[in-house]
């Protein structure tokens, strides 16, 4: 399908993307959060306990947070979320392991 912006040509790809399985998978009973704030307040509310196995990827690893991209099960969605710092650290030792 094309569609006409301002004169720009705008080209829309029917059908899920998939995302890129590197092997990087959320550990279960890790906190994520929807927002930078959730992460931060003391009542983490907007944040939940992953049931774990969904595919992420590591998008920004801040000092005190990691911002993450976040997979659905089936791979054809994906959302930002947050993770303490703490939790992100299990992610980038399970990307170091899988990289040997």
């Amino acid at each position: 399908m094309m569609r006409l912006l301002g004169g720009l040509s705008l080209v829309l790809i029917a059908g899920p993307a998939l995302a890129a399985d590197d092997g990087l998978r959320v550990p279960a009973n890790m906190m994520l959060c929807r927002t930078l704030e959730a992460a931060a307040s003391a009542s983490h509310e907007g944040c939940w306990l992953a049931r774990g196995g969904q595919r992420v990827e590591i998008i920004a690893p801040l000092p005190t947070y990691t911002q993450l991209r976040l997979w659905s099960t089936d791979g054809s969605e994906s959302t930002i979320v947050y993770a303490l710092r703490t939790d992100a650290d299990r992610l980038q030792q399970q990307q170091r392991e899988a990289a040997k």
